[in-house]
């Protein structure tokens, strides 16, 4: 074989490789396009789903506010409920920004009192349980430990169930609400029992996902409640969970360090829009 084939076939092998490496890396970089594309795509998701969360819960509130001013000068009970709401928002927007300037992860001196934020919570709803015929009532609340979140987010964390409760507790023959804190080793658990119709079995494993809602539902409501409830408290290191009983009601519940336990790896980032 003379020397001039054999640098054509040299050539001809190093072309080749060259083609095969330049397709390679254009493959790889289509990828990654595409992956960053993809996370760009999730990101906007969800700041478009943290948005609506801090919508559905500062809108709640406003509710009273905008009743109250309808009644006008009528009704000075409506008039502090009223206040009391003002304030609300105040907290749950501050916690959110608080929130969103960390990351989506909670500072480490973030502290909130479990028995304040129920109490409030309590004296505002207790209107809108009687208003679907229910009783409202806390147990072992008084002197609950301060846990690690501040207290927008945990404010936003225990007026979701309770609101969720009353939406469906008055469809049960005797209407009742229970909230229940408890202390669980490094954690405290609050959870909200209602009387309500229970969930059907196929939605249990997907009640805590956005939008989500038993098929036929007529409750208001955005489907978002439950899906903040468990992306709040993941993010706090801590867990939520549902005990459902078809017929007879429901158990909600999530846990959130104490403020004095060591800290616990939170799940991933939220993905929250970072305030400016």
């Amino acid at each position: 074989m003379s020397t001039r084939i054999v640098v054509d076939l040299v050539c001809t092998f190093v072309a080749c490789g060259s083609l095969l490496y330049v397709l390679r890396v254009r493959r790889a970089h289509a990828e990654l396009v595409q992956r960053h594309r993809g996370l760009l795509e999730a990101r906007s998701s969800e700041r478009e789903e943290f948005a609506a969360r801090v919508a559905h819960d500062v809108l709640s509130p406003l509710q009273t506010v905008a009743l109250a001013l309808e009644l006008g000068d009528r009704d000075a009970r409506m008039r502090k409920r009223a206040q009391a709401a003002l304030q609300r928002v105040k907290v749950l927007v501050g916690g959110f920004l608080e929130l969103s300037r960390a990351g989506g992860r909670p500072p480490p001196d973030a502290r909130a009192d479990v028995s304040a934020a129920i109490g409030d919570l309590v004296e505002e709803l207790k209107p809108d349980a009687a208003a679907v015929g229910a009783r409202l009532s806390v147990l072992n609340a008084a002197g609950a430990a301060i846990v690690r979140c501040n207290a927008g987010v945990l404010t936003s964390l225990v007026a979701n169930l309770m609101r969720n409760a009353i939406k469906y507790a008055g469809r049960g023959a005797d209407p009742r609400i229970i909230v229940r804190v408890s202390s669980r080793g490094p954690f405290v658990r609050v959870e909200v029992e209602d009387t309500g119709p229970g969930l059907p079995a196929k939605l249990v494993e997907h009640v805590f996902e956005p939008h989500a809602r038993a098929d036929g539902t007529k409750a208001a409501g955005f489907g978002l409640g439950l899906a903040t409830v468990k992306r709040l408290a993941e993010a706090h290191g801590g867990a939520v969970g549902v005990e459902s009983t078809p017929g007879k009601g429901c158990t909600f519940w999530f846990t959130l360090p104490k403020a004095d336990a060591s800290p616990r790896d939170p799940a991933p980032e939220m993905m929250l829009p970072v305030a400016s």
